[in-house]
């Protein structure tokens, strides 16, 4: 089982300073980095930007993460991950 440390990222700034901090121990422990993201994906969008803008922010929140880390932290293994269901539940599992 390899060892890693998990991030939760929902597309918040704080959720990304958390990520930097867990890049950062990370690469002091020589480990991988996972970023997870938990929630339902399948809310019904309504068509208008305004309303759907955080359904679609928290939908690319591990992707978007992913690339700023990448781009502070080049030689960090960076795991990418989105399930369903609760965050809490999602990162103990995690």
């Amino acid at each position: 089982m390899q060892r890693i440390i998990t991030a939760g990222v929902d597309g918040s700034v704080e959720s990304l300073d958390a990520a930097d901090w867990a890049a950062r121990e990370a690469l002091r422990r020589g480990l991988a980095l996972q970023l997870l993201h938990a929630g339902d994906e399948s809310e019904a969008r309504t068509g208008l930007p305004e309303l759907d803008a955080p359904a679609d922010r928290a939908a690319h929140a591990v992707d978007r993460a992913a690339r700023v880390l990448a781009f502070a932290h080049p030689t960090l293994e960076i795991i990418r991950r989105q399930v369903p269901g609760p965050p809490v539940e999602a990162l103990l599992a995690a």
